[in-house]
């Protein structure tokens, strides 16, 4: 969503299907407040564990790819290449 301060995620939703360890992520982005659900359970956020002002900062795949293309400047001289291939066996889009 867009907001004063830029672009902001809202949800972002991911599930992993691979046979082997599938796990499905929601992470809500409301005002002041970051909410991680996971399936499995996370054991662990990581050490030391992220301060609300870093999660607060942190941006989904897609809502910084579309940040990135918001940020040419006004004359235009900016540009950003991405290139996206779909991969058939893993079910998945990769850019870079």
């Amino acid at each position: 969503m867009m907001t004063p301060e830029g672009l902001r995620p809202a949800r972002y939703d991911s599930s992993d299907k691979d046979g082997k360890k599938n796990s499905h992520v929601v992470i809500d982005y409301t005002p002041g407040m970051v909410t991680a659900i996971a399936q499995p359970a996370w054991r662990d956020f990581g050490f030391p564990p992220a301060t609300l002002e870093q999660k607060l900062e942190a941006r989904d795949p897609l809502s910084a790819l579309v940040q990135l293309v918001l940020r040419t400047d006004a004359s235009r001289r900016r540009r950003v290449a991405v290139r996206c291939e779909y991969s058939m066996a893993g079910s998945a889009m990769t850019c870079g």
